[in-house]
């Protein structure tokens, strides 16, 4: 299977992919939410509240926005399912710290979820190997020789409560960008593809390539799908941060990325196909998986550009759907968010990698399907506003009747989606006709 190029991501008659992804992601965080709820487990979606006080009039305003937010999505859920007395509502994450973690709590294994004590100081929970890791992590998060530190800089690490065995922590695990395979390719001798639905990539005639053209080019030179920053290949750099050499916006953030910041770019193929980044915690939840139930991922903010205690909505699906829930979310950026499709850095039992792979995978796209469905009936016509009233019919067409793990739609349409860059809150808030 190729990537798809329709001129939509569910449609091909030239309807707006940007509404497409927009009506996605918002069926997702819906859906979500229902199902949470049906779970009986309240909803909060969290805001930073270190980010109020230099700019408390934008923080005002984004409170707000989120609280009419999730009030919304909570009187859709009161249509959908009894509520229970649970609710969805908006909140604020645990201050930031240095030091000050995001935690997997396997609930399967018995974990209970941290306090704030817990988040702000994880080394009264760390066993001594973890504990000399996590001082390490700290203590070099100015490091980009170490980890990334840039922009969304979170880097997950693995406690390792066994007593024998592998007893050694995993780690730094910083966020790292992948270029996402053309399964048509030819090139993969198991079976860790099958069943994947194909990648989305917008065909060359798309609007969407306007603004990812590099400037003072031809318009075939156009920065790739899903790169961080790629809609400013128009824009000059900017000239108090360094260029590398870069003569535009988007690939000065590139570079300071790669250069500066020390993200990895793994199986680099330049502007071809598509572009993921796999954030730290994901990592760390394959390792933790594969390590054992006494095991536990973490995730640290590091460098000076990262403060949210929580998680994107892209890591809350997958932590969720692996039994790993995280213990904040926020409605920002999940920027071309991406699962692994391969073992990274593996260890030495590769083969047993790949399994772990294949089923926290499996998990991951069989709850994408689930909540897509549910937030799909919640978002039907009479709920959303007019300019996306093709999308609910265009969904249900092309998820098909019921989940098949032969082949897995929805998790490719939740990533194709976030492929198209935005906040979560505003595509949220457009969908149900708020803004």
């Amino acid at each position: 299977m190729a990537y798809r190029r329709t001129s939509g991501i569910l449609t091909d008659g030239g309807a707006d992919p940007k509404l497409e992804a927009d009506y996605i992601v918002a069926a997702a965080i819906v859906g979500h939410s229902i199902e949470q709820i049906r779970a009986n487990v309240d909803v909060q979606f969290s805001m930073e509240p270190s980010d109020e006080m230099p700019r408390p009039d934008k923080w005002s305003r984004e409170w707000d926005q989120l609280q009419q937010a999730a009030q919304k999505i909570g009187q859709l859920a009161a249509l959908e399912i009894d509520m229970q007395g649970h609710s969805v509502r908006a909140g604020t994450a645990v201050d930031h710290k240095t030091g000050a973690v995001i935690v997997g709590v396997y609930g399967l294994a018995g974990h209970e979820p941290p306090t704030e004590g817990d988040i702000r100081h994880p080394e009264h929970h760390l066993s001594d190997k973890g504990q000399v890791l996590y001082d390490e992590i700290k203590q070099r998060d100015r490091d980009p020789a170490y980890q990334y530190i840039g922009l969304g800089a979170y880097t997950g690490f693995v406690d390792n409560g066994n007593v024998e065995g592998d007893t050694d922590p995993v780690g730094p695990m910083p966020s790292a960008r992948f270029h996402i395979p053309d399964l048509d390719a030819g090139d993969h001798d198991d079976n860790i593809f099958e069943g994947w639905y194909p990648r989305w990539l917008p065909p060359e005639e798309s609007a969407l390539w306007n603004p990812r053209v590099r400037r003072d080019t031809d318009d075939h030179d156009c920065v790739g799908w899903g790169i961080i920053g790629g809609d400013l290949a128009q824009d000059a750099p900017k000239e108090e941060e360094p260029d590398h050499g870069a003569t535009n916006r988007s690939d000065q953030i590139t570079n300071i990325m790669r250069f500066d910041q020390g993200m990895n770019f793994v199986d680099e193929s330049g502007d071809e196909g598509v572009k993921g980044y796999t954030h730290g915690m994901i990592q760390a939840i394959y390792k933790a998986y594969h390590l054992g139930p006494h095991c536990t991922p973490y995730e640290i903010t590091v460098g000076d550009c990262t403060t949210k205690l929580a998680s994107c909505f892209g890591c809350t699906m997958f932590m969720t759907a692996n039994g790993y829930p995280p213990t904040s979310t926020h409605l920002g950026r999940a920027e071309s968010w991406v699962p692994l499709y391969e073992p990274y850095k593996p260890s030495t039992s590769p083969k047993t990698e790949r399994i772990v792979i294949n089923d926290l995978n499996a998990s991951f796209a069989a709850y994408c399907d689930k909540v897509l469905r549910t937030g799909m009936r919640a978002l039907s016509v009479d709920n959303i506003a007019d300019a996306y009233d093709h999308c609910p019919a265009a969904l249900e067409h092309v998820l098909g009747g019921h989940y098949s793990a032969d082949n897995r739609v929805a998790v490719s349409l939740f990533l194709d989606a976030l492929t198209v860059h935005d906040r979560e809150l505003s595509r949220v808030r457009r969908v149900l006709g708020l803004d």
